[in-house]
């Protein structure tokens, strides 16, 4: 048995006595003994350390054959046979870690990495790591670490770097925690003495660094766990689940894996037991009590198995008759051969060809320089070459180390694809190679003539692995891609490459050590380097000179002398703070000599001069480079040799650091694992980089080369290898349906004789299929066999046809059915009701076991012949891929074409996706429509349209022809990756799709080409869509569909261009839907509605009326889109009905008045028929209920006998006059079957009664008690259905009608409500109108073309491919079960290219999107760079300051009284944003503090803004101190308690120092080392500390007691405390209420307003688009989550001894509390400290501006306490306030902290940006602001610039800002209008005034939210001047451009008279300038134009040196969460 972890320690810590408390050694049912066993004993390296138990029962030893033996002496010996045989199978491992994971360039690795490392992804997780920020702190005062980050340079703005080879991405997406987790552990292992980036380490990252202590072996990982995060240091990433799955000896290999994440791969692995281990435990457990197992009775007569043939789809393929079923696996079939050719010669060992000096040359261009480009890609960003040690690396990459770059000329560096040097190489050299004419007696030879000791054990081991070595036939592997090309050859006893080197070609040899010697043996380490080599000098690749290596070393002795200057050491630099290491200092330059004479002859010589290049990294950053020969005295003007020299730190993997050598070497490359360095000689281990004086050191060289006579040939043994290959056109027949299996034709047949090594597990005259499992194994090795066949003589060419049954439909072997959905409401979690999707469980169940057993799509077989060949065969079975294939377009034969299959040899699986881009064509090679607009009054002018439009409209008119179908294609694929085999299946279909997207430039004219459209179709509104529904009232009219704000602007463009020639009906909303008739929907000729009718849920709930369905259970997703289904198929139904009524009506009509014709009779009995069966039980059954016996006697007589007609007649009779109508009573009465009918409750999520919750039935579905009756507010409302004709019937829903046309104005905009509602409308022709198409990703482009009713076919959620926003909504909106299936079925890149190629296909057909060439409109951009007033900005550098302190984060709500405290410090300055970039966005744009003045002090402001600011923070700071105060008093009164319990007393016999849980003296601890950076607030906060402690020493008293502590509370008061707490949120409820009613009473009055004001009004307006259901208030749910009630005891802490069970609890609890409150304490000091260095600042600030007015003292510099003799020579920096003048800041180098960290006072980050000059500081003078400068600006550019009778348009992204703007405009006299959410349905109103209104009393300004619709759409022509108030803030590129687009559109459009002047308004030195640049590629700059200076953005490229130092931004880097 396995204990769990927790077990395992007290097993662990426990002895003999503890021990007997767990087990009972007299227990008498058991005798047992337990084992503690680690992992890494047991062959894997891996620390999981587990307790076994082995446990016999002692009721066996009782029976008769034990009688009369020793029983105790038995049970002894078997349980210590149990111990002895597991210590006996111990084996420790060894090999490092990385040995069993994936090479790094394994395709699966590199799509690991890039699934965690994905852009976009998720952004990086916002978490206080508060609590252990401390821990982290304390750990690194006590390690002696210091404070610097080196490894990521990590800082509190939210951004890390990482060093080059580092997983990047996956580093920047990581929490603070883990960055200095990264930081801690880097430098922690280099005070040990190694290098943790070049030594074999796992890091824990999930543990803490208090409790990771890494100190496991090198190369042994960590326990592994299910939420484990192990980091491998020389990867430089996380080990992925899949090689978390190999530490627990799993075979990855074969498992079948396919889509599973790395988090799930994780989970797995952590809750596994290690194979090698229980394994061991189980046999043990055989060994020592087999003896107790009873013998198993055979039976009499064994029964026969079950065959596959008694097995159907619908049985439980697990038990069938109580008979067990075994592994069911489709028979093996005959492979159809008769379309392969006849047996030809598989050439193996033949090769083309090539030069080698080609061959290099292509290895030069196409090997890797970057460590992101992985095995096959190159980077597309610039190289970057270093001018020190020439790495290589991208820029994108490179940062750390620093190295000194240059960008590399790419125009002379073209690089060349890896993919042609793999096939070049491939063809150049045979597949099997041997090494001939060299054998054991020329090793012997060579050996004696080197005098090598042929005794030595080390020799004969040596010489007896390599023996076999010569002569053996070496087999073609791999080619592999790093620094360098290597081309891998594989044999049993060695290894044989060619290595492709930047200098040289050559092939080396290594030899092969026996599987059961150990890695760390000394014949291992010599077989770890080359044997033999030969350097390629010749043409040919295969000739050249070869030299064999005797394990021989030579030593020789060389003097080391530190010359040139003593700099700091890496320990220094790092900033380690240990006696030994802060100080210490090395040579920068080494002088090396030789002593002996062997050191002359070792290659090119070791002596000369090396110089440190401390910048280029490696291990302990201790590179040297020689840089002279010889004996130079000086150390100036050496010449650089030919061939660089370095001198490293060249450290083993694993291994102790104390043995880790400095080597001699000419390559630096860092290696992975495997790889070995050629190094030309080893420096003693004991030397190492010191400044002391000259030192002799031994020196050694391993291996000794001799030329030998080898010579590499191809082998000849497998010349008479034959294969089989298909006909180079054959013909492919498909099997019917009912032959699946059967339908596999052969592709490849081969036959190899002396290949038996190869083919284990093959039988001998039968064929063994190979499965998945294995197929992997299989191919890999038979590379050398498959290589040269698998590309079938080009057969993967061509498209061949697939011939398929005409009758052929969905197969339900290959494909079968899925199962129905099922539909539950999630658990109460959240207020928000969520309704989840299932799988019918019997359908499911039947769809699994029908999946088991289908057939594969490649058939692999292999045997070994008579003759002793191997022989393999492979076929693939299109009939099941065709099956599938048409289960995916959902059609059968007869209905698709172009049926086609193709193979593919040469597909390379990337590890990446990329795509091409999309792109649109536009119509300027159509010809002209030739239209003209109907004739106007002679007063107006003819509109007409332009050249372009004309083109446009001859497109769209085409395009309404039902002449071009759509083609839908579809592709099904399978794979053989080791093949590079990938088989794909084509079908397309083909139907109308009329329409398209015109998505012509913004501002194009779009709308009236539309028109122009539709005028000139109108006398053919025809229906001849392929999509109908059954009982549709088909319409002439076109549906425009528009935002709300778009609605009047629609109907004025009609009225301007078609006038009165169409009729017109106008829905601006659900009001003015509910008061429109059927019969006007049925006249219209254009129908113009606002689209968000279909965001009402008023609408819902009357289409649920007309559908008799329930209400939907949500509005969103999945389950709404379920429910509309189902409700328009309901729709079409009773609208037939309707309308059959309507005709019965007629027919009663004329038959009352005379007599029906013979015609009409027989449609009287064509509507009865169909009526009897539909409506004849709800007639007669339901109505005789709900009539209450009105009905005619005349009409009750039997079923078949009645009268539709009569009973029609006769239930209007018992109608009253009022009462509903017939059709709504059926409705009702429908609605009320419905909701009794426990299928349909099952299928569709609905409610079942309006607000009712669902009840759980037996089974799995829910429906509601008939008994349960419901409130007459639950009741459906009729209403729309009194009518007396159908035709007056009022609120048709849209899903009643066949339109003739949709046009779909700003489709981007759609909520998922509305783009549900807008797909599933019935019309002819649909079209999309978007100046802005989202391109984004395939399913942008999908759900583009859904809307227009095409359908673009599966979409894969891939990570890579969608947008990550996507992808979680669609994988949300999975089942479980559809989630399991999706890993199944996993897509190749290839796959998504040719989906990508489909969406452009369509885009090519049914997009156009045209630009104006000839536009007369001048757009003049004007930048407006606005300095910030000096208190503005110093405001806007205290908000950057309080968001930097915390992380760029904003904490909207605090979980306890300190976090709220901060919560309200830091709402008071962010202003409600929701964003620490949104809050400073706003903070520059609108001063909050000038207007507060302005309207206290007048019209004019005379204010000194830094001294209110100064006298606020000094508040604030006496405020936080107090707070704090008070914290420190409640924490050492805690503390106290654990004292006086002497809960914190150290043992004697240790040193002194905290005990572990005295986490408050550790606090106290870090303060006095002056944790916090600052010298005064340090001195300030140990002032509080003191003063706290000599409180609690005088006493407590009784009022603290109770403040901090009480006794717990009885029943009584925690019900009163509930009831206050209720009748708080009741109150505050209320008072919500109250405020909203009154807000909604202002609204309406100012829609009156509104209304009187307007000069025009459309006609058709019904109402103002506001929802008639819509006007009741309530308080919404996340307002009463709002609500807040402070608690009764303000501290929350309840302590009290006696209600703990003892004293240990009681001081438990209280440490728990006292550690807890430690994160509080620095959270405060943390305030503290930002509010006390902005004080400084401000204060500094004040102080120069009264400098520079004279008026105050001047200021000195903080460093070297001098005033400069001008004010300009004054820096400040903004992080602490400090001063620095010019002149000392030019002297410090590096400048990373605050000057003054020289002295020791303050460390805070000092960035040159941090810097401001005491001119942005300001000067004390009078301040005419108002509103702040970007404001006041924007003022004065209206009233003053811009002439008065044009308009203006003003673009603000919040509206709550919009809103203050709108106020400041009124005030300053600038008419406006704002279209914020708050305007509502008054928004439409002011739109149109705003472009209608021409009178004097016009509005100046509209102002626009550039982030929603109403930026979209408006003809906005009336105004010619667009100011954007700031930079948009978009997540992507795509919508920021959008957005923008969208804007300058409003004005920038034809129609439009003038000069369009576009505005960006810019705080210097703000986030303005940030976002500004980041989203235009540009720079700002100052420039003097015009004998003027101008701040203009230009491309960085343009700017000057001088312009590029000159930031204006504020420094702030914006993360980037695109995708």
């Amino acid at each position: 048995m396995q204990n769990d972890q927790e077990e395992v320690r007290k097993l662990m810590t426990a002895d003999k006595a503890e021990f007997e408390n767990v087990w009972d050694d007299g227990d008498p049912a058991y005798a047992c003994c337990w084992i503690n066993v680690d992992t890494k004993n047991y062959y894997i390296p891996h620390t999981r350390q587990r307790v076994y138990m082995f446990c016999i029962s002692r009721e066996l030893w009782r029976n008769e054959d034990y009688a009369g033996l020793d029983l105790e002496k038995i049970e002894k010996e078997t349980l210590a046979t149990f111990a002895l045989k597991m210590r006996e199978f111990r084996r420790p491992a060894s090999v490092s870690v990385e040995a069993f994971l994936l090479l790094p360039d394994d395709r699966l690795l590199h799509r690991a990495k890039d699934e965690i490392s994905k852009v976009g992804s998720k952004t990086r997780k916002d978490i206080d790591w508060a609590l252990c920020q401390g821990r982290y702190e304390d750990y690194r005062a006590a390690q002696n670490l210091g404070r610097k980050r080196p490894i990521t340079r990590w800082v509190n703005g939210g951004s890390a770097q990482s060093p080059d080879y580092w997983w990047s991405v996956y580093v920047q997406n990581q929490v603070e925690r883990l960055w200095d987790t990264f930081e801690i552990s880097f430098l922690r292992n280099i005070v040990r003495g190694f290098d943790a980036q070049y030594k074999t380490r796992v890091w824990e990252l999930s543990q803490n660094i208090d409790r990771f202590k890494d100190h496991t072996n090198f190369g042994i990982a960590n326990c592994v766990t299910p939420t484990g995060q192990p980091f491998l240091t020389t990867r430089g990433g996380p080990i992925v689940g899949l090689e978390v799955m190999a530490l627990q000896g799993l075979p990855t290999n074969k498992l079948l894996l396919s889509r599973e994440t790395q988090r799930e791969l994780q989970d797995l692995a952590g809750n596994a037991m290690t194979s090698t281990v229980i394994g061991i435990a189980i046999i043990c457990a055989f060994i020592a009590g087999h003896a107790q197992l009873e013998v198993a009775t055979k039976p009499e007569k064994a029964e026969a198995p079950l065959e596959v043939s008694q097995v159907n789809e619908s049985m439980d393929l697990d038990h069938v008759e109580g008979k067990k079923i075994p592994n069911i696996t489709p028979p093996i079939e005959d492979m159809n051969l008769e379309y392969l050719q006849d047996e030809a010669v598989l050439d193996i060992v033949g090769f083309e060809p090539h030069s080698q000096v080609e061959l290099h040359k292509i290895s030069r261009k196409s090997s890797r320089l970057c460590y992101c480009e992985g095995p096959h890609l190159n980077t597309k960003a610039p190289i970057l070459d270093c001018r020190l040690c020439g790495h290589h690396i991208c820029m994108n990459c490179g940062g750390i180390p620093q190295h000194d770059y240059k960008g590399r000329n790419q125009t002379l560096h073209k690089r060349t694809a890896p993919q042609k040097f793999s096939e070049a190489i491939k063809k150049a050299l045979p597949m099997v190679v041997k090494i001939f004419k060299f054998g054991l007696e020329d090793i012997e030879s060579l050996a004696e003539s080197a005098r090598l000791n042929s005794e030595d054990h080390d020799w004969s081991d040596f010489k007896e692995a390599i023996a076999s070595a010569f002569g053996e036939e070496l087999r073609f592997q791999c080619v592999k891609r790093s620094y360098c090309w290597t081309v891998i050859y594989e044999g049993a006893s060695c290894r044989l490459e060619l290595v492709f080197t930047e200098g040289e070609v050559f092939w080396q040899l290594f030899g092969k050590s026996s599987s059961t010697a150990p890695a760390n043996s000394t014949l291992c380490q010599l077989l770890k380097y080359p044997i033999a080599r030969m350097v390629v000098r010749e043409s040919d690749i295969l000739q050249g000179s070869w030299e064999f290596c005797l394990p021989m070393t030579h030593t020789f002795k060389i003097t080391i002398k530190g010359e040139g200057r003593k700099i700091q050491s890496l320990e220094s630099r790092l900033g380690l703070q240990a006696d030994e290491l802060a100080d210490k200092k090395t040579w920068s330059h080494l002088r090396i000599t030789t002593v002996s004479a062997l050191g002359s002859t070792v290659d090119c010589g070791v002596s000369g001069v090396y110089e440190l290049l401390p910048r280029c990294g490696t291990a302990m950053g201790t590179l040297h480079k020689r840089i002279s020969h010889g004996q130079p005295t000086d150390v100036q003007g050496w010449n650089e040799p030919e061939k660089p020299l370095y001198l490293l730190f060249d450290p083993e993997r694993i291994g102790h650091e104390n043995v880790d050598h400095y080597v001699f070497a000419t390559n630096i490359d860092r290696l992975t694992y495997g790889e070995t360095r050629s190094v030309i000689a080893r420096v003693s281990p004991k030397w190492r980089p010191t400044d002391g004086p000259p030192v002799t050191m031994n020196c050694s060289v391993s291996g000794e080369w001799l030329k030998c006579g080898a010579k590499l040939r191809p082998s000849q043994g497998l010349t008479n290898a034959t294969y089989r290959v298909p006909l180079p056109d054959p013909i492919t027949p498909v099997s019917p349906v009912i032959a699946c299996p059967a339908g596999t034709i052969a592709l490849l047949s081969c036959k190899v004789p002396q290949a038996i090594q190869y083919m284990t597990g093959w039988s001998r005259g039968d064929w063994t299929t190979v499965d998945k499992v294995n197929e992997s194994q299989m191919f890999t090795k038979l590379t050398w066999l498959t290589e040269r066949a698998r590309d079938l003589q080009g057969f993967q060419d061509t498209e061949r046809t697939l011939i398929l049954p005409n009758d052929t439909t969905q197969c339900g072997k290959c494909a079968p059915t899925k199962p129905d959905l099922r539909w539950r409401r999630a658990k109460e979690t959240q207020r928000v009701t969520r309704i989840l999707a299932y799988e019918d469980p019997q359908q499911a169940g039947e769809y699994e076991r029908a999946l088991k057993v289908r057939a594969n799509a490649f058939q692999i077989r292999t045997r070994i012949d008579g003759q002793g060949y191997g022989c393999v065969q492979i076929g693939i079975n299109l009939t099941t891929m065709a099956h599938r294939l048409l289960s995916e377009i959902k059609a059968s034969a007869n209905e698709v074409h172009g049926l086609v299959w193709q193979l593919y040899t040469d597909y390379d699986m990337p590890s990446s996706y990329i795509l091409d881009p999309f792109t649109l064509r536009d119509n300027y090679e159509e010809a002209q429509a030739g239209y003209q607009f109907p004739a106007v009054p002679a007063d107006r002018e003819r509109p007409e349209l332009r050249v372009e439009q004309q083109k446009s409209l001859t497109w769209m008119l085409l395009q309404e022809k039902p002449v071009k179908k759509f083609t839908q294609e579809e592709i099904e694929e399978t794979t053989i990756p080791q093949l590079n085999w990938r088989a794909v299946v084509r079908a397309k279909k083909s139907y109308l799709v009329l329409g398209g997207i015109l998505a012509d430039e913004v501002g194009y004219g779009k709308t009236a080409t539309t028109l122009a459209l539709i005028h000139k179709q109108s006398d053919k509104a025809s229906h001849t869509a392929s999509v109908t529904r059954p009982g549709l009232i088909s319409l002439k009219a076109t549906l425009v569909l528009v935002p709300a704000h778009l609605v009047l602007q629609w109907k004025e463009q009609v009225d301007k261009f078609l006038g009165t020639e169409l009729e017109v009906l106008v829905l601006a909303g659900q009001g003015a839907l509910a008061k429109t008739t059927l019969q006007r929907f049925k006249d219209a000729d254009i129908i113009i509605a606002a689209k968000n009718i279909f965001g009402s849920q008023s609408y819902w709930s009357k289409m649920g009326s007309l559908a008799a369905l329930p209400d939907p259970a949500v509005y969103t997703g999945r389950a709404f889109e379920a429910w509309l289904d189902r409700a328009i198929t309901d729709v079409g139904e009773h609208t037939k009905v309707l309308q059959d009524i309507q005709e019965l009506q007629r027919l009663e009509t004329i038959q009352e008045t005379g007599r029906l014709s013979r015609p009409q009779e027989r449609e009287l009995e064509r509507i009865n028929g169909r009526l009897k069966g539909r409506l004849y039980e709800q007639l007669r059954c339901n109505f005789k209920s709900t009539l209450k016996g009105k009905l005619n006697p005349t009409t009750k007589v039997k079923a078949q006998k009645l009268d539709i007609l009569a009973l029609v007649k006769s239930l209007k009779d018992a109608l009253k006059p009022k009462s509903l109508s017939f059709f709504a009573i059926w409705l009702k009465v429908e609605l009320e079957r419905k909701e009794k009918d426990e299928t349909l409750l099952r299928g569709i999520p609905t409610k079942r009664l309006r607000g009712a919750k669902y009840v759980k039935i037996a089974g799995d579905a829910a429906k509601v008690s008939t008994d349960e009756v419901p409130k007459k507010s639950e009741e459906r409302s009729y209403k729309n259905m009194e009518f007396e004709t159908p035709a007056q019937m009022k609120s048709p829903c849209f899903q009643m009608f066949l339109y003739n046309r949709l046009v779909l104005d700003e489709y981007t905009y759609l909520n998922d409500t509305e783009d549900a509602a807008v797909r599933k409308l019935v019309t002819d022709k649909r079209w999309i109108l978007s100046g802005t198409p989202d391109l984004g990703d395939f399913h942008s482009v999908h759900r583009m073309a859904a809307l227009i009713g095409a359908n673009l076919g599966v979409v894969d959620d891939a990570t890579g491919i969608l947008r990550q926003k996507t992808i979680q909504i669609m994988r949300n909106a999975k089942t479980w079960a559809e989630k399991f299936h999706g890993h199944i079925n996993f897509f190749t890149t290839a796959w998504h290219e040719e989906k990508q190629k489909i969406a452009q296909n369509f885009l090519s057909d049914f997009v156009r999107q045209n630009f104006a060439k000839d536009i007369d409109i001048t757009v003049k951009e004007h930048t407006r760079a606005v300095k910030l007033y000096p208190g503005e900005l110093l405001l806007y550098i205290e908000l950057q300051q309080l968001l930097e302190s915390n992380l760029m984060k904003l904490v909207l709500r605090g979980s306890s009284r300190a976090e709220r405290a901060i919560v309200r410090r830091q709402q008071s300055c962010v202003e409600g944003s929701k964003t620490a970039e949104e809050a400073l966005l706003k903070k520059c744009s609108y001063d909050d503090q000038c207007y507060k003045l302005k309207k206290s002090k007048g019209s004019e402001l005379t204010l000194d803004p830094t001294k209110d600011l100064v006298d606020r923070l000094n508040r604030e700071i006496d405020q936080i101190s107090r707070e704090l105060a008070n914290h420190l008093l409640h924490a050492e009164i805690l503390n106290k308690f654990l004292e006086d319990a002497g809960h914190l007393k150290q043992d004697n016999n240790k040193p002194v120092q905290r005990h572990p849980k005295d986490h408050y003296g550790k606090w106290k601890d870090n303060v006095e080392r002056g944790t916090f950076g600052d010298e005064e607030i340090t001195e300030k906060i140990k002032e509080l500390i003191a003063g706290a402690q000599s409180m609690v020493q005088n006493g407590i008293t009784t009022e603290d007691e109770e403040k901090f502590y009480r006794d717990p509370l009885t029943q009584k008061e925690v019900e009163a405390e509930k009831k206050a707490v209720e009748a708080r949120k009741k109150e505050i409820k209320e008072e919500k209420k109250k405020q909203r009613m009154k807000a909604n009473k202002r609204q309406k009055e100012l829609q009156k307003i509104l209304k009187a004001e307007a000069t025009t009004r459309m006609k058709g307006i019904d109402d103002d688009g506001r929802d008639d259901d819509d006007n009741e208030e309530e308080v919404s749910e996340e307002d009463e989550q709002d609500v807040y009630v402070e608690p009764l005891d303000p501290r929350g802490d309840k302590f009290n001894q006696h209600i703990f069970a003892d004293q240990h609890e009681y001081c438990a609890a209280i440490t728990t509390t006292l550690r807890k409150h430690i994160g509080v304490l620095r959270s405060f000091s943390a305030e503290l400290v930002s509010r006390t260095r902005a004080h400084r600042f401000f204060n500094t600030s004040r102080n120069i501006q009264l400098w520079r007015t004279r008026t105050g003292q001047a200021v000195t510099c903080d460093l070297c306490k001098q005033t400069p003799p001008r004010s300009r020579d004054i820096l400040v920096n903004t992080s602490c306030g400090h001063v620095t003048c010019t002149t000392c800041y030019a002297n410090a180098t590096h400048v990373e902290h605050c000057l003054l960290s020289q002295l020791g006072i303050c460390e805070a980050p000092a960035e040159g940006y941090r810097f401001k000059t005491a001119e942005e500081v300001g000067v004390q003078v009078e301040n005419k602001g108002v509103y702040g400068s970007k404001l006041d600006s924007i003022i004065a550019l209206i009233n003053k610039k811009i002439p008065g009778d044009e308009q203006v348009l003003v673009f603000i992204q919040f509206d709550n800002l919009m809103m203050k703007y709108s106020k400041a405009f009124k005030e300053s006299g600038i008419s406006n209008y704002a279209l914020s959410q708050s305007a509502g349905g008054a928004a439409v109103q002011m739109l149109n005034d705003f472009q209608t209104n021409t009178s004097k009393q016009k509005v100046k300004v509209l102002m626009l939210n550039s982030s929603n619709e109403t930026a979209a759409g408006a003809n906005l022509t009336i105004a010619n001047h667009v100011i954007f108030v700031g930079p948009l803030l978009a997540d992507t590129q795509e919508d920021y451009v959008a957005s923008r687009k969208q804007c300058i559109g409003r004005a920038r459009r034809f129609g439009q008279k003038k000069d369009v002047h576009v505005y960006d308004f810019v705080a210097l030195k703000t986030f303005d300038v940030d976002v500004y640049q980041q989203r235009h590629g540009t720079m700002l700059v100052r420039r003097m134009v015009n004998n003027k200076e101008k701040f203009v953005f230009v491309k960085e490229s343009e700017a000057t040196q001088a312009e590029m130092q000159e930031s204006w931004g504020s420094g702030y880097k914006r993360p980037s969460y695109e995708e």
